[in-house]
């Protein structure tokens, strides 16, 4: 039988979504996941967590969601060698929409969770995480 399941997610909290992604692993198979996050906003906030809440939706619970998925997916694979599992992160076109000037800081994350750097850059935060999920070759 195939089915699709839609499973929301509060991306705020990391133990979230390592919870989320244990319950994954009990599935028989993870053949896709489309991850689908993004936060905009031109006030400074921060997730509980302690990452300007754009940052940690777009970026770092996107990338480590990804990570705990992939074990099954594998799994999966492995499984099932004739299916190809489908990891796919949504991305925004808005990227095109910031020069990226961040690019060459020592510490580009820790730039972009800075208060004072956010204040005089606000509009550029969205874009810039946008970049983060691109694919690379």
């Amino acid at each position: 039988m195939r089915r699709c399941e839609v499973w929301e997610i509060d991306i705020k909290w990391f133990d979230i979504l390592k919870a989320f992604a244990e319950r994954a692993q009990t599935l028989p198979r993870l053949d896709v996941a489309i991850l689908n996050a993004g936060v905009a906003g031109y006030a400074w906030n921060i997730s509980p967590e302690g990452w300007e809440r754009q940052l940690q939706a777009s970026v770092l619970s996107t990338t480590l969601l990804a990570h705990l998925l992939l074990p099954k997916m594998a799994q999966t694979q492995k499984a099932f060698p004739r299916r190809q599992p489908n990891l796919v992160i949504v991305w925004s076109e808005l990227h095109k929409a910031t020069q990226f000037n961040e690019r060459n800081e020592e510490k580009i994350l820790s730039t972009l969770n800075n208060k004072e750097h956010f204040k005089k850059n606000f509009t550029s935060q969205y874009p810039i995480t946008k970049l983060f999920n691109l694919p690379h070759r």
